[in-house]
């Protein structure tokens, strides 16, 4: 057999460019999953180490003990179990009269004592287990692990989010670099901006795991992934010209999410979600479930689901006592949100890149996406109802006067009729949706400068504060996954990409089932960024099924798994729900809901014929 030829050799390297992409950010995905959960089962967080109270150093008399307080701001427990799990104190130091008693504990233990009462955490990492110090040679040991595992004494400020996310960019950048002095990578130098895409990808799925920012990751890769497309291609001119075109669209977006959060954050500052929680009664748990199920999906339609799912999580603990019960009422909380953002252009943030881009119109998402989005959420819920205990309702007190509930329900009616106005807006003028969302928080901050008028500043929430509170870093992270994915469609990776999909799911239902479900394990900001990129607007036009099946299967597919979705990790870090428990009792009714609302959504477009299948049947001699 002769040999190839370099053209060929060429198109055989495009022919597998694709799906190697893909298997490896899912292969990805999946390791991280099991090591995340891991890594958390096994040590605990370093930041909420970082951010406790430093215990008075004066409290503690042994001089080793002491240093290794400085370094880690509590002592070093073990919980007396063979499995040597290292646990910390709550995120509260010990007050000055908890010190004494706990220096009294360790010094015993230095003085060769046994076992300690003192307050603890058990091994799941919560207050009042029996615990066992360790020991003053086991403390000194760990003090000098400590530091030679990155402490301050060796590398100053390796310890921080910054350094790690400075290293790990220089080791993208350095790989990248180094694939280009290989000939096979010289001559293909877009596959080194998949490589640089991949690690980058990588640094933000391990976030907890090597300890870094993933929004510092995100822009690091942004940077690389276009700089390299400027040095691939040969012509800096024309890369900087596409870079300032992809970045007037991307800025739509995040002006829209700044404007929204903020006017969101004034709204909560001024108790005005409390009003909802004082109207939500309910006689029996099952019930409360269905109640606080639609209050979710409604609420979710018209905020983002990340917020909906903070609000209500917390309204929670207000509302149900048992921690089952509230854990499982959170993660209906989850399926609720996702689900309700899916139908609405300003409910989640992939709707409502899908709607900024062009993909999908207002009137048309509501019209074809609620009642599949409904019926994803009624199976989900009957699913789960099952599992719920029947425990007596908690008595709840009124907790504000008549005068602020006045003026927070006031506030509620002001923020949710300006976060509707918006794709009001944009039908009346034609302008992009961002525009509408700034002028409803320049509305907002007028309000709130009224009723404020004559008052002290520091006793009244304003927008100008609420900006100091929104999530700036998780803008910015938005930002660099959205530039980093226009590069790649930029440099026609993701058109190579979508042909290969095309060819291999040729029925766009099953295309966007998919899409949804590797949701479940995959960022769904950048696979519908991605997707956005793949398939043109003339090939699938404004409204078309394929749109529609991706706004609700990306909004709704995340709620498969706890890490699926802004909302889920949220609830995770609320109500410290594990990835297991997650998947054993909640996974199969999130399926079967997702399924239904896609089998609804199918059987009211069954005289729309997808263009790929009929391209084929032709294609065969079947039509």
């Amino acid at each position: 057999m002769r040999p190839s030829s370099a053209p060929e050799r060429r198109r055989r390297s495009k022919i597998f460019r694709a799906p190697t992409l893909l298997i490896a950010i899912a292969l990805f995905g999946l390791v991280a999953d099991g090591l995340d959960a891991s890594y958390h089962r096994r040590r605990p967080f370093r930041r909420r180490m970082q951010s406790m109270q430093p215990a008075p150093p004066e409290a503690f008399v042994n001089p080793v003990v002491v240093s290794s307080v400085r370094r880690s701001t509590l002592p070093k427990v073990r919980a007396a179990s063979p499995s040597r799990q290292w646990m910390t104190a709550e995120k509260q130091g010990p007050s000055a009269a908890e010190a004494q008693p706990v220096a009294t504990k360790v010094e015993d233990v230095a003085a060769g004592g046994g076992d300690s009462d003192a307050r603890g955490l058990d091994v799941n990492g919560y207050p009042g287990g029996r615990m066992e110090y360790a020991s003053e040679q086991e403390i000194s040991s760990t003090a000098v692990d400590s530091a030679g595992a990155g402490g301050a004494s060796l590398i100053p400020g390796l310890d921080s989010d910054a350094a790690k996310t400075t290293l790990l960019g220089a080791g993208i950048l350095g790989v990248s670099a180094g694939l280009l002095q290989v000939p096979y990578f010289a001559e293909h130098g877009d596959m080194v901006m998949i490589v640089a895409f991949i690690l980058g990808y990588m640094g933000i799925i391990f976030e907890e795991l090597v300890d870094c920012n993933k929004s510092g990751v995100a822009l690091m890769m942004a940077t690389v992934v276009w700089a390299l497309y400027g040095h691939v291609s040969g012509d800096p001119g024309m890369v900087a010209e596409r870079l300032n075109e992809q970045l007037a669209e991307v800025s739509q977006v995040i002006f829209f999410l700044i404007g929204a959060t903020t006017l969101v954050e004034v709204v909560s500052a001024y108790k005005g979600f409390d009003v909802i929680s004082e109207k939500i009664t309910a006689r029996s748990q099952r019930q409360l479930m269905v109640v606080l199920g639609i209050v979710t999906f409604f609420m979710s339609a018209v905020l983002d689901n990340l917020t909906t799912t903070i609000i209500m999580v917390t309204l929670l603990r207000r509302l149900v006592t048992d921690d089952f019960n509230r854990k499982l009422f959170g993660a209906m909380v989850v399926i609720a949100a996702n689900a309700g953002g899916a139908w609405t252009p300003i409910g989640d943030v992939t709707t409502t890149m899908l709607w900024i881009g062009g993909q999908l119109t207002g009137p048309n998402i509501i019209k074809d996406l609620f009642l599949p989005s409904a019926v994803s959420l009624i199976v989900a819920v009957l699913a789960l109802l099952p599992q719920v205990k029947e425990i007596e309702p908690m008595e709840r007190k009124p907790t504000m006067s008549d005068m602020a509930s006045q003026r927070s329900t006031f506030i509620l009616s002001a923020g949710l009729s300006g976060i509707l106005s918006v794709p009001l807006f944009k039908q009346l003028t034609g302008l992009p949706p961002y525009l509408g969302m700034m002028g409803a928080l320049a509305m907002m901050w007028l309000i709130t400068d009224i009723l404020n008028a004559g008052k002290p500043l520091k006793e009244n929430p304003t927008p100008d504060k609420a900006l100091q509170q929104i999530d700036h870093a998780g803008i910015l992270f938005f930002l660099g996954i959205l530039l980093s994915v226009s590069a790649l469609n930029s440099a026609g990776i993701l058109q190579e990409l979508a042909d290969w999909l095309t060819r291999t799911l040729p029925n766009q239902d099953v295309l966007a089932t998919a899409i949804g479900i590797v949701s479940a394990v995959i960022d769904n900001v950048p696979l519908v960024a991605a997707t956005m990129g793949m398939y043109d607007l003339s090939q699938y036009p404004t409204d078309s099924q394929l749109w529609e099946l991706i706004a609700y299967c990306a909004g709704t597919g995340g709620s498969l798994l706890i890490i699926g979705s802004a909302a889920g990790v949220a609830y995770m870090g609320q109500e410290k729900v594990d990835f297991v428990w997650y998947a054993r009792r909640i996974t199969g009714p999130a399926f079967l809901g997702y399924m239904a609302g896609i089998a609804t959504y199918v059987a009211t477009h069954l005289d729309t014929v997808s263009a790929p299948v009929l391209a084929l049947a032709t294609e065969q001699g079947l039509t």
